[in-house]
């Protein structure tokens, strides 16, 4: 009997230690998001006098080749004159066309054509004219345009301002329209502001706008250091803006006090690099120092943690450098030029560009073709699930 008993026992403790093996086996698999990266698009401008069209070049990492006017070759349609900036938010990438008064929405995988904003469409008296740059929060993007802004050359003023404008990625209708500065470009939203750096076409009194966005209030911050914003992007809470300075007033008409900026939203402004092009990984900031006319040309990268300034020296020289993009994933640099004119010997503005790809440490990784012009890049990030 006791034989049976401890027999019956050690049955129980095997189908016992069995259940919890099989109940172990039976948790259900919960996957684990990973950001990836896929490819760079690089939105090339085109050329207005000409006239060529922009377009959209895309680097696919797989296949380490370059598809050229890869948006017409999926849409069997141009983009329009003057391609400017672009966005990868969520599912959809926004590709903002200043010349053809529109917003590109395509899905990001395929580029197929989810909707066009038609500006003119969805604003009233002339306030979506000529979108420029662009950034995303909170199921918006938002949008600068140039608006009623415009340069008087006699007086050697800007009458008019421009806007900035939200619109709901869900129903692309436009949930706010707010009035800045003249000629606004580069464009952040930090908690409840919206920031624009107004740059007046380099005609002095620039400004950077501060709209709340509760109560559709502007104000402006200036400084002596504000002299001519073109593009910005927030980290950490505060602003960083691009200013293209000013240019000389003899030949060869060189360039001065470009650089990088800091600005509080208080209102502080200090210098953090010297830079004619920038672009974040969302960390830190990229930046090309090639003033015009001076024939020289740096790189660097600020750390905007440490507040301190690196140097990024590629292994391969870039002729003509215009624009800047990095890889958040990879930490991948990517570098546009244009071409060289066979002619001239000189930079051309209607042949097709290139780009470089460098390793975090300047190595030169790959060089592709990209279509005229070429004025951003942006990476073609998204998540996985594995």
């Amino acid at each position: 009997m006791k034989k049976q008993l401890l027999s019956l026992a050690v049955l129980l403790m095997g189908a016992a230690a069995f259940t919890a093996c099989g109940d172990d086996d039976d948790e259900p698999y919960v996957p684990k998001a990973v950001d990836v990266s896929n490819g760079m698009f690089v939105v090339c401008s085109g050329h207005m006098s000409t006239p060529i069209d922009g377009g959209l070049t895309y680097y696919d990492y797989a296949t380490k080749s370059a598809t050229q006017q890869a948006f017409k070759q999926v849409n069997g349609r141009e983009l329009g004159l003057t391609a400017n900036d672009a966005l990868v938010y969520g599912s959809k990438m926004y590709i903002v066309v200043t010349n053809a008064n529109t917003i590109e929405v395509v899905d990001k995988a395929t580029l197929r054509s989810v909707k066009q904003l038609k500006m003119g469409d969805l604003l009233a008296s002339g306030e979506g004219s000529q979108p420029r740059h662009i950034t995303a929060d909170g199921g918006k993007i938002y949008v600068t345009t140039y608006g009623s802004s415009a340069a008087d050359w006699s007086a050697y003023q800007v009458t008019g301002n421009g806007y900035v404008v939200a619109i709901d990625t869900v129903n692309y209708q436009v949930s706010g329209s707010y009035a800045v500065g003249g000629f606004p470009e580069g464009v952040a939203v930090v908690g409840n502001y919206v920031y624009a750096t107004n740059s007046m076409y380099s005609m002095g009194n620039a400004s950077i706008s501060k709209v709340n966005l509760a109560t559709g209030e502007e104000s402006k911050i200036t400084s002596d250091d504000i002299i001519n914003p073109v593009a910005m992007v927030a980290i950490g809470g505060n602003l960083y803006y691009l200013d293209s300075g000013a240019y000389g007033s003899e030949p060869p008409y060189a360039q001065v006090n470009a650089g990088v900026r800091k600005v509080t939203t208080s209102g502080q402004v200090t210098k953090v690099a010297d830079a004619t092009a920038m672009a974040s990984d969302g960390k830190d900031i990229y930046v090309i120092n090639a003033p015009y006319g001076t024939g020289t040309t740096a790189y660097a990268v600020y750390k905007v943690a440490a507040g301190t300034v690196q140097a990024f020296t590629p292994s391969e020289d870039v002729e003509y450098p215009n624009a800047i993009g990095v890889d958040p994933i990879t930490g991948d640099v990517f570098v546009a030029s244009n071409s060289k004119n066979p002619d001239t010997g000189y930079a051309s503005y209607n042949l097709p560009g290139y780009v470089k790809q460098y390793k975090a440490n300047g190595e030169f990784v790959a060089k592709f073709d990209c279509w005229v012009g070429p004025t951003a890049i942006v990476a073609n990030t998204g998540v996985k699930y594995e």
